[in-house]
């Protein structure tokens, strides 16, 4: 029933323009572009299925990930996208995630500022040649407070605010977390060791060791391909024992699991399908 998708990311090859384009026939898509060429593949995808392919020009504002460089390259291929057959040139984006994580609020909001101007001073730019611009989509869980309060922004890119994780959660973003991995000790070889059922397999790392809720005194160490040491400080955990471990990353770690069990007061109330899972190619 979703009818307006915004795909934040350029979409290459033949078989993804295929699908892309039979979808653009049945809701408002828009995609991320960045390169002439992509463009010209996707005219003539659109072209061929009957169907008009929205997109916005990407703008590097500082990730040096996807994206072309704000001012001229952005205004060139701009118009190429306003003279191209089956394209619908909506506006720009840009995401400043190498600001989001910065641990010092002040120094989080400087240097989102910075990024967030780049992409507002090339929407200006671009006005100024002429060339009208419908949208300007950014911003992240970590910055939402700083580009949401811009004016000359449309649309905020968050998503993780939604479950929220514990990397999110090191950078004071004022969001509950509602996501938890439940895991079962296994085994208890010391007094000051224990292990659960849940590694890498199950959760990732990429920003530190996953933490277990509310167990003061109990931390995870280390994660192999199927379990979680846990360091117990005065803590008696035995094999049976239930515990719930946040992720540090929620993006990564939903991606390994094939539901979600909607829980309130004790209760499973919802069981939701992440249907997204393995949806690479």
């Amino acid at each position: 029933g979703i009818r307006d998708i915004l795909i934040a990311n350029q979409i290459v090859g033949p078989v993804k323009l295929a699908r892309l384009a039979s979808l653009a026939r049945q809701a408002r898509v828009t995609v991320a572009i960045d390169d002439e060429a992509n463009l010209a593949d996707l005219s003539a995808v659109a072209q061929r299925y009957g169907a008009t392919i929205g997109v916005l020009v990407e703008v590097n504002i500082g990730m040096n990930r996807c994206g072309v460089e704000p001012g001229d390259p952005a205004l060139a291929l701009a118009r190429e996208a306003l003279a191209a057959p089956g394209i619908d040139f909506r506006g720009l984006m840009g995401y400043e995630g190498h600001c989001v994580m910065i641990p010092d609020k002040s120094e989080r909001a400087a240097a989102a500022t910075k990024a967030i101007d780049l992409l507002l001073g090339t929407k200006s730019y671009l006005e100024a040649a002429g060339v009208g611009v419908q949208i300007v989509s950014g911003g992240g869980t970590g910055t939402y407070d700083v580009s949401g309060r811009r004016e000359g922004m449309t649309e905020i890119q968050a998503g993780s605010y939604a479950t929220m994780d514990a990397k999110y959660l090191s950078v004071g973003m004022p969001f509950e977390p509602a996501l938890t991995l439940l895991t079962t000790v296994i085994s208890r070889p010391t007094a000051t060791r224990a292990v659960a059922d849940a590694g890498l397999k199950a959760m990732t790392k990429e920003f530190g060791d996953p933490q277990p809720v509310g167990l003061p005194g109990v931390a995870v160490t280390r994660l192999s391909e199927e379990h979680a040491n846990l360091a117990l400080d005065g803590v008696d955990l035995r094999p049976g024992q239930k515990i719930e471990i946040l992720p540090t990353h929620g993006c990564t770690t939903i991606n390994l699991h094939d539901r979600y069990y909607g829980i309130r007061n004790g209760v499973v109330e919802c069981v939701w399908e992440i249907t997204a899972r393995g949806k690479f190619a």
